[in-house]
Order: C-alpha cells, then structure tokens, then sequence
C-alpha cells in the first residue's frame, strides 16, 4: 500500500533517516500521519477542547522538521508523544502566566488609578523608561529577563539559549528584575 507514493511498509527509522537526508515533507508528512491520532489525543487530554488540540496539532507538525533534525530518536512513538506532552503543558504554562500575569497587571493598573490618574503620557514614560533600563542592565541580565519576560521562554528555554546554568538564570532574572524595577522608579522620579 502507498501513502503520499510511499509504501507503508518503509518503517518510522527509515522515514526519519530518509528525511534527515533529503529534507523532503513527504517523508516527514507520512511520519505524521502514522501519529496523527496519538498527537490529538495528547492535546485533547491536555486541552480538553477540539479547535485548541487541532491547532496544537498543526503547531506540532510545524516544529517537528526542525527536532527531527536535531535529535536521535529511537523510537519515534514514544518520542513524539513525550514532545507533544512537552508542548501541551508548556502552552498551558503560558496561558496560565498571561491570566495570571493580565490579573496582576489588571490589580496593579487598578491601585495605581485610584494613587493618580494614569495618562497616556505616563504610560509612554514607562515604556520609554523600561526600554531604556533594559538596555543598562548588565548582558546577562538583560539577556535572561528579556528572554525570560519579553519572549515567554521558560527557565529551561532560558538555560538552553544562553548556555547559563539554571541558578544562573534564575539570579539572572531576579536581580534584574529588581534592577529594572529599582532604574524605572528612579526615571520616572526624575521626569515628574
């Protein structure tokens, strides 16, 4: 039997060799279809709705081109499983920081109105001023906390981009955020 002109007696080993070697979706898109099933329920079992799994099933597919590349997999099904897991708890991780996040931030704007009123000139200066500090953290910590912040990446995402160790990281972020916040009063101190 062929699927996509591939037979389906070619095994997982030799789909991934065969695309490792010649970087053609064919071979990647009959990978997937082997695993589709496994995928979606992966994402219905984490998101517990059928349009969030589909798009987390696409999104799947989108980045495995680029992992397949970079890892040595013995058993396919047992590895895009732990990677669809992977992906499912990190999405649930970010929705949860952003509600929790827009809830802070929603608490804080709140507590900030009833002080003064926030004009749109204050909220340029503190973007303008949060701007500025980032750039006079030292590289570390500007690297981490606008890995950490600006581009949602987790501690771990952190660790592997920049090569630092995790507690590195972490002190990273935490000084620098204290940094900022310390370098953003004093500018905005200074404007008013």
């Amino acid at each position: 039997m062929k699927i996509l002109g591939i037979t389906s007696s070619i095994s997982d080993a030799e789909l991934i060799e065969l695309y490792k070697k010649k970087r053609d979706q064919k071979f990647l898109a009959e990978l997937f279809s082997r695993y589709t099933h496994l995928i979606m329920g992966v994402c219905m079992k984490y998101f517990k709705n059928e349009e969030t799994a589909k798009d987390g099933v696409m999104s799947l597919y989108e980045s495995l081109s680029e992992k397949l590349m970079s890892s040595e997999i013995n058993n396919f099904g047992g590895w895009v499983y732990v990677v669809a897991k992977n992906y499912c708890v990190g999405e649930l991780r970010k929705q949860a920081k952003f509600d929790n996040d827009k809830n802070k931030l929603t608490e804080h704007m709140e507590f900030e109105l009833q002080e003064r009123p926030l004009t749109k000139y204050t909220l340029e200066l503190q973007l303008t001023a949060l701007e500025n500090c980032i750039e006079e953290l030292n590289k570390e910590q500007g690297k981490c906390v606008s890995l950490f912040y600006l581009k949602k990446k987790s501690y771990k995402e952190v660790t592997n981009l920049t090569g630092y160790p995790l507690n590195k990281v972490k002190s990273n972020i935490q000084n620098g955020k204290r940094n900022l916040k310390h370098c953003i009063d004093l500018t905005i101190e200074k404007t008013n």
